[in-house]
């Protein structure tokens, strides 16, 4: 099985050019700003260069955790949320938590537009792997309280709204961009459907959400008239670009910043009650 896993990636690797791949990482890096950006407006912090560093930073250590341990996006969600507690000032991990509990929600009616579009481009598909996601329905029930405390502030709700619907066109581009530089061709719609199958993925209790993603690529692309071989050359380069590589800086940031001892004081330090006192 390994075998066939290093052979498909060192098929990436010769074929993929290396312009793309890098404009596809470059997107990927800019969505990870951009989501500090919108934790900030949603956490009520001042928006400032310095605490959007200090946040990204946070959000890889989240993704590191996620990628390893992941349970419903729980480990990755208290590891970033203590991570960042540790590194902006003037700040909580309770403001942080109900930000990051904030920001989720507006992701639920983006993705009701994205499901949308799919279902009109005749990617029916879609719905499946959606009604089939485990964790999905926790996930949705989860933060619809979250969503109303946002409502009642619709300066922020718009704002950050906006910013999700930007990532997730950001994601949609750089899948995109991941298929050209394999010499694969996609419309956009294709790539707003692996998108959703993408953000699916990640309410897997699987880490990584290895194997969902994959079979949901395969499955749609394949259904779009694409062959399993290039399917599975354009998720192994998303997971080269969006998982690999932002999996691999996020472990470097926690050793560097003082190792597992840090990260398990940063998680411990997070309450998930205190956060209905923001």
């Amino acid at each position: 099985m390994f075998a066939g896993i290093i052979d498909v990636v060192l098929s990436v690797a010769s074929r993929a050019s290396l312009y793309f791949l890098m404009l596809a990482m470059i997107v990927y890096f800019i969505s990870v700003l951009i989501s500090s950006l919108r934790w900030l407006i949603a956490s009520r912090l001042d928006i400032k260069f310095s605490n959007v560093l200090a946040l990204s930073e946070a959000l890889l250590v989240g993704i590191f955790v996620n990628n390893l341990l992941s349970f419903y996006n729980i480990a990755g969600e208290a590891a970033r949320v203590g991570w960042a507690s540790l590194r902006v000032r003037s700040s909580s991990s309770s403001k942080l938590l109900a930000g990051a509990l904030a920001e989720r929600a507006t992701e639920l009616i983006v993705a009701i537009l994205y499901i949308s579009l799919a279902v009109y481009s005749g990617f029916k598909f879609t719905l499946l792997t959606l009604a089939s996601t485990i964790g999905f329905r926790g996930y949705a029930l989860g933060v619809l309280s979250a969503l109303k405390d946002l409502i009642s502030n619709p300066k922020a709700f718009s704002s950050i709204l906006i910013l999700s619907a930007s990532m997730w066109l950001l994601d949609s581009l750089r899948i995109f961009v991941v298929g050209l530089s394999l010499g694969i061709y996609m419309s956009l719609g294709l790539a707003i459907v692996l998108t959703i199958t993408h953000i699916l993925s990640r309410f897997s209790p699987i880490p990584a959400g290895l194997g969902v993603l994959e079979g949901g690529f395969i499955g749609i692309m394949t259904l779009a008239g694409y062959s399993v071989t290039d399917a599975l050359l354009v998720v192994t380069g998303e997971r080269i670009v969006s998982t690999i590589i932002p999996t691999s800086i996020g472990g470097l940031i926690v050793f560097y910043r003082g190792g597992l001892g840090v990260l398990r004081t940063a998680i411990r330090g997070v309450r998930v009650e205190d956060s209905s006192r923001y």
